[in-house]
């Protein structure tokens, strides 16, 4: 398993509109909390708007502890984010040290 690909979703004004990206924030709360604290380095991101576009990014490890969350939102292996406009959930020093790491 390659320790360097990170997940997305994009979401576009549809989703937006229901309220999907909210919907995925909350199932991914759910699922950290369920962590009590272990798996610091699964996160979620978010890009801000890029061509009408809203992507979610969800840290490496998230494949390796929460599979079952990434299938069921459909979200497809990709680079590491090259522009982070929103930090969702996770911890904020793991944060800092995912997103500047050489990719």
């Amino acid at each position: 398993m390659d320790a360097t690909v990170w997940y997305c979703v994009r979401l576009d004004n549809a989703d937006l509109k229901a309220d999907r990206h909210i919907a995925i924030q909350h199932q991914f709360e759910t699922v950290f909390r369920a962590f009590r604290g272990k798996h610091n380095d699964v996160g979620m991101y978010s890009s801000g708007f890029q061509s009408e576009f809203l992507t979610l990014y969800f840290s490496p490890a998230t494949n390796q502890h929460a599979v079952p969350f990434l299938q069921e939102i459909n979200a497809e292996a990709c680079a590491r984010p090259a522009n982070v406009e929103g930090f969702l959930v996770g911890h904020t020093g793991t944060m800092r040290q995912l997103l500047a790491r050489e990719s």
